[in-house]
Parts: structure tokens; C-alpha cells; sequence
């Protein structure tokens, strides 16, 4: 209501694609809502999509990864059944709905991945597209998948130039351990694999000038 309104009195400064967020525990009647809600917007806003989380952060042990973190954390989905969010992702595939799901660790990416493979083989329109959101690690079976399946892989290059160090002293590398710390935000090895990548900031949390972005996946190191 907000964003028709500020369209509609020309205030609405910038072009806005929203992803209302669907939460553990969404119901049938709460994806038919969401469903329903497509398609509503204005000269600059629209409903485009669903957003989900599949797990949290590396750095408060929040993530769901393959193997535990070095304090036995990041064991769990944020989904406390993944099963059901396996469901939800079919329906709003089929019903022709986009989706962008958070997903930082390895075994929160490769549930998503098993998800949207899952709701491609019941049907719907291929051609709708799926994201993860906020890749931090994964195998490289994992990330073979990207390519075949058509999910785009987003990422935010700054999380590793900005909030790591090259020696791995800081909290995110200590908890992964060296073999995934030292092969993580894997932005070219998703290209070179055929995958569509799409940078991002992440903000509020990081910098949002989009130069910054890029240089951070080129160099791999801050730029000022």
C-alpha cells in the first residue's frame, strides 16, 4: 500500500521488484495468498517473486552446512522441516512464481537445489527462473548443478574482501576450517561451470556502490 501510494504521487524514487517473504510454518492458504499477490504493482513497483531462507549466518553458527562447523554448529536447516519447504517451492513453480532463496551453506545449497529440480519435474513453465541467494560454500558437485538446473547463483563478493582475512584468523574462516575457507564465494568458478551469476551488496549490511561490488569479484581484496 505504501509503494502504491508513493507511486502513484510520483515519489517513489527508484524501480522496486518485491519478493514477499514466505516463512516455516506457511500454510496451503498462505501460498495461495502469496500466489495471489503477483502481479500487483505500479509504474515502478512490482510483486515478482517469493523470497525464503533455507538457513542463516556461517558467523553465528546459524547456517546449515554438510559437516559441523569447528564449535559442532551449523548443523540444521532454518526450515525445521526442509521437506516442507521442498513442497512449497513445487507449487509456486508450478503456479508460475520466480524464487530467490537465502542459502549460505553447502547443505542448504544443495537442499535447494534437490527442491527446484524436484518442482521441474512435475511440470510448470520451464522457463521460470530460481535463485540462491548469499553463496558462501560449496563443493564443486554442488555447484555443477547451477548450470543444468538454470538456478541463477547470487552472490556478495564484499562478504569476503570485507568481513575475512587472507589468513584466515577471522571468526567465518576459523569456523569453516581451511579446506572450505580457502575455497569459498566461488564467482568464477560458477561462471566458468556456465551458471548465470548476479552480484549484489547485501545492504544495509555492506556498502551498496555497485563499483565496490565489482571490484571486490575481481580482486577478491577491499577497495576504497
Amino acid at each position: 500500500d505504501l509503494f502504491a501510494e508513493l507511486d502513484a504521487a510520483g515519489r517513489l524514487p527508484l524501480r522496486l521488484r518485491v519478493a514477499p517473504w514466505c516463512q516455516p510454518g506457511t500454510d496451503d492458504a498462505g501460498v495461495r495468498e502469496l500466489i495471489a499477490l503477483q502481479g500487483r504493482g505500479g509504474a515502478l513497483w512490482q510483486v515478482a517473486g517469493v523470497k525464503l531462507f533455507m538457513d542463516g549466518t556461517i558467523d553465528n553458527g546459524t547456517a546449515w552446512l554438510e559437516r559441523p562447523d569447528c564449535h559442532g554448529e551449523s548443523t540444521h536447516a532454518f526450515w525445521p522441516d526442509p521437506e516442507a519447504y521442498t513442497e512449497i517451492i513445487g507449487a509456486l513453480h508450478r503456479a508460475g512464481v520466480p524464487t530467490a532463496t537465502h542459502a549460505i551453506g553447502d547443505a542448504a545449497v544443495r537442499h535447494v537445489l534437490d527442491s527446484v529440480e524436484k518442482a521441474r519435474a512435475t511440470g510448470g513453465d520451464p522457463a521460470v527462473r530460481h535463485r540462491v541467494e548469499h553463496i558462501e560454500t560449496v563443493p564443486d558437485d554442488t555447484l555443477r548443478r547451477f548450470a543444468r538446473l538454470g538456478v541463477v547463483a547470487s552472490m556478495q563478493p564484499t562478504h569476503c574482501c570485507d568481513f575475512t582475512r587472507a589468513d584466515h584468523t577471522d571468526n567465518w574462516s576459523r569456523r569453516l576450517g581451511e579446506e572450505r575457507a580457502g575455497r569459498a564465494w566461488r564467482c568464477r568458478d560458477l561462471v566458468d561451470s556456465g551458471a548465470t551469476v548476479v552480484l549484489g551488496s547485501d545492504w544495509p549490511i555492506a556498502p551498496f556502490p555497485p563499483l565496490g561490488v565489482l571490484a571486490g569479484a575481481v580482486h577478491r581484496r577491499p577497495t576504497r
